[in-house]
Order: C-alpha cells, then structure tokens, then sequence
C-alpha cells in the first residue's frame, strides 16, 4: 500500500498487488483516498505509514502528528481502503524538524519516530512513544 505526498485534502491510495516483481514495471491500483485530520498546506502530507504487528491498525505521519486507524476488514477498513476511516491522533506534534518516518515497535505496544536531518548531519534522535494500552 502507498500514500499518495500531497498538499492537497484528499491523498490517494495506491495498492501494489502481489506476485511483486523486482526490475519489472508495474500499474498500481486506485484504491480509494484519505485526508490528515486537522492539517493544512505541508502537514497535510502523508510522510510514513506503518502497519500494526497485528494487522489491526495502521498509523499515519505527517509533518505535524501522528495518526492511527483501527482496521475492520468486516467494516470495510482496510490498509488500502480507508474511506471513513476514524483517524484517532496518538502523537501530537510537531514532532520534529522535519518528521519522515514512523513504526510500530516489534511488539505492537510503542511508536517509533524520527526526523530526516534538514542540515545533512547524520544522526537525528529516535523518539519512541508507549502506546495507552499496549496498541
């Protein structure tokens, strides 16, 4: 799954069915469009997703917060389509400099979340938040 990096409201997403074929072009699919809550101009954009261990949520970055949705295929709610999805904000930010990137922590229970350096020095800090109730 990919998120489209736009200013506008609403993001794309694209779904890049399997067989994956390295070195070979491929047409990803339109699967449906998701917009940050709350942001405007450059926050709006989508900068990092992360699937959830378990498969039930999925988080999203973007310059200013961070957000997660639940994921219920049974309602609908999938990583590639998440038209009417609840974003739930679970880290306020901004966080840093300029934030690219975000995880789940390998137990599901913690995000981790770090900055691209602006200034081209390597090294900028990684931030992990614990997750209220363990997801």
């Amino acid at each position: 799954v990919l998120f489209e990096k736009t200013e506008a409201e609403q993001a794309r997403v694209f779904r890049y069915a399997a067989p994956w074929t390295p070195l070979f072009p491929v047409t990803v699919e339109v699967t449906g469009s998701i917009a940050m809550p709350g942001a405007v101009g450059p926050l709006r954009q989508i900068t990092a997703a992360d699937l959830h261990p378990a498969g039930t949520h999925l988080l999203l970055r973007g310059y200013g917060a961070v957000y997660q949705a639940r994921l219920d295929a049974a309602q609908g709610v999938t990583a590639d389509r998440l038209d009417g999805a609840e974003l739930v904000e679970v880290v306020a930010g901004p966080l840093e400099p300029q934030g690219e990137a975000v995880a789940y922590d390998a137990e599901g229970t913690g995000i981790w979340t770090v900055s691209e350096s602006p200034s081209g020095v390597a090294g900028p800090p990684l931030h992990h938040a614990s997750c209220a109730g363990g997801s």
